[in-house]
């Protein structure tokens, strides 16, 4: 079954796990059919640890890891994502058709100058909403998932050997 991989920073994870961050920026949109499967692959630039009440927390710290940085830590479904104003025109009334540009800011957890220098200037941005989000219990390796490659002659699955930059579209293997 067709899906995405997207790499998140661990910072992000923790905050999407405690429901603080509920949208994400992308410069680019999936060209498929909404409602699809987003995997999340925790990025290796940091740890995420649970501590005792079930808050997730981010850390430098390697003492803190639980195995979670470099794999795929989770599973949302994304029913809606829609294009966002230029970031240099934040005194437009809004971010999108839906949301204002404050809240967009607090729901992706971003600063004011974090969104404007992820989305360049002039470029296109995009909200993916994170909604059914299922955290792993035990997180999965990118070799569970894969790409469909078609030629000619054959047609076979490769499994993934290294996380996207931002996103792709996968299959996983079940």
């Amino acid at each position: 079954m067709k899906a995405i991989l997207l790499s998140v920073n661990p910072e992000q994870v923790a905050n999407i796990f405690n429901g603080k961050q509920t949208i994400i920026i992308r410069k680019t949109m999936p060209r498929c059919e909404l409602p699809i499967k987003v995997y999340v692959y925790c990025t290796k630039d940091g740890y995420l640890h649970l501590e005792d009440e079930g808050h997730w927390s981010y850390s430098r710290d390697q003492k803190y890891t639980y195995k979670r940085h470099g794999k795929v830590v989770a599973y949302f479904t994304l029913r809606k994502a829609e294009r966002c104003i230029n970031p240099y025109f934040p005194k437009c009334s809004f971010a999108t058709k839906t949301i204002l540009y404050e809240e967009l800011l607090s729901k992706s957890c971003l600063t004011e100058e974090g969104f404007c220098e992820y989305i360049n200037k002039g470029s296109r941005g995009y909200v993916w909403y994170v909604s059914d989000l299922v955290i792993f219990n035990k997180p999965k390796e990118l070799s569970n998932f894969g790409v469909i490659v078609e030629t000619i002659h054959y047609r076979a699955y490769q499994a993934i050997k290294r996380p996207p930059r931002s996103w792709r579209y996968v299959e996983e293997l079940e």
